[in-house]
C-alpha cells in the first residue's frame, strides 16, 4: 500500500512538472509570436533546453525566432541545459547567456563551491539590473524624447 501511495505521489509530481514546463513554453511562445510584444526584453531563468539525460531532444526550435533582447541564466551543473548545446543554439546579437558557476537547475550550489545560494541569487539580481538598464537606454534612444 505504501509503495502504491509513493508511486501515486511520484506520478502527480511528474504531471505537475510537465504542466509547469508546458505553461512556461506556452507563455514564451505567446511572447515571441506576438506582433506587438508586451515586453522590451525576455529574461529566461534556468531554460530547460533538453530533458534530463536526453540532450538529443533539444527544445530550441523557437529560440532563433526571438528578436527582442534575451538574458538567459543557467547553471553550469544544470542537467536540463548542457552548456555546449546551449551555446550552439543561443546565437544572435540579441541573446546573452550568463552561466552561474557550479549552480544546478534550481540555482543551488554545493558548499564546496565556496558560494551560497544567496550569492548566486545576488549575481542573478545584479546582472539582471545592469541588463534592464541597458535595455531601457536602448528603448529610450529608439523612441526619442
Amino acid at each position: 500500500m505504501v509503495a502504491a501511495q509513493l508511486e501515486s505521489a511520484r506520478s502527480a509530481e511528474k504531471a505537475r512538472r510537465k504542466l509547469e514546463l508546458d505553461l512556461a513554453a506556452y507563455q514564451g511562445k505567446e511572447l515571441y509570436e506576438s506582433t506587438e510584444p508586451a515586453a522590451d526584453g525576455l529574461l529566461l531563468l534556468a531554460y530547460p533546453l533538453h530533458p534530463a539525460g536526453k540532450p538529443e531532444q533539444l527544445r530550441d526550435a523557437h529560440l532563433a525566432r526571438i528578436t527582442m533582447p534575451v538574458l538567459c541564466f543557467n547553471g553550469t551543473r544544470d542537467p536540463l541545459c548542457r552548456r555546449d548545446l546551449m551555446e550552439a543554439v543561443a546565437v544572435g546579437s540579441n541573446f546573452e547567456m550568463h552561466w552561474l558557476e557550479r549552480a544546478d537547475h534550481s540555482f543551488h550550489v554545493p558548499k564546496s563551491s565556496g558560494r551560497t545560494d544567496a550569492d548566486v541569487l545576488t549575481e542573478v539580481g545584479e546582472t539582471t539590473a545592469v541588463w534592464v538598464a541597458r535595455i531601457e537606454r536602448s528603448v529610450a534612444r529608439s523612441t526619442g524624447p
